[in-house]
């Protein structure tokens, strides 16, 4: 946190630094206190780094904010100049609680922490333009996680031949080349002359062998009258 803090240091212009005046120190000394116990929470206790943050964040007396402050305590004497980003720390405090949450729950927190992000960049700190992203891309892949990758799709001649086989087996030929023109519409046309031909290969057999079977009964037939 503190390497964090060095970097928005350097970060920030001269004119970024804000003075509160003695009037209003009481409640800046307030928040401030609470700022600073927050950024001590971050990793170890986000929530209740949230939940601190937005007590501040809530104060309709505090108004500068994401910049360094300066508060006066006597005429002529102000205290260090310190970094006061609480929607830059709350979306930092709300990423790492995502972190300990799963699904949806997960995505919500993750989708505050952007909103945070946003507001810290509209008030000029531009560094928290990377942590945007960051969480920008921890959303996306959240998301990615619980609706899972795309189903694999049904092989379309396995699906196919569910009704098409048993249509074959009833010597439904007809029928059959009905199926092809009406549900085969996912088959490549090679699929489609296979199917084709097979059911056409299975009719001529089936004749032949009807034939076949016929004739000696026929030729019995003839036989048996002529005697």
């Amino acid at each position: 946190m503190m390497i964090l803090l060095l970097a928005f240091l350097s970060a920030l212009a001269p004119q970024d630094t804000r003075i509160v005046g003695r009037t209003e120190k009481s409640e800046y000394n307030a928040a401030l206190a609470k700022f600073k116990e927050a950024e001590g929470l971050l990793e170890s206790d986000p929530a209740g780094a949230i939940d601190r943050l937005t007590e501040i964040l809530s104060n309709s007396k505090i108004r500068v904010l994401e910049c360094s402050i300066r508060i006066e305590q006597r005429p002529a004497e102000y205290t260090d100049p310190y970094l006061f980003l609480p929607y830059q720390a709350r979306g930092t405090a709300r990423v790492n609680q995502s972190k300990r949450l799963t699904g949806e729950a997960a995505q919500r927190m993750m989708a505050a922490a952007i909103e945070d992000f946003n507001e810290s960049i509209k008030r000029n700190v531009a560094p928290s333009g990377d942590l945007l992203k960051a969480a920008q891309a921890r959303l996306a892949k959240l998301k990615e996680d619980v609706t899972g990758p795309s189903p694999v799709k049904a092989d379309p001649v396995a699906k196919f031949r569910e009704r098409w086989d048993p249509m074959l087996r009833e010597r439904r030929y007809k029928t059959a080349r009905g199926l092809l023109e009406s549900e085969g519409q996912e088959l490549t046309d090679e699929q489609r002359k296979g199917f084709v031909a097979s059911a056409e290969q299975q009719c001529r057999d089936f004749l032949v062998k009807e034939v076949s079977d016929f004739r000696p009964r026929f030729i019995s037939a003839l036989n048996n009258g002529l005697d």
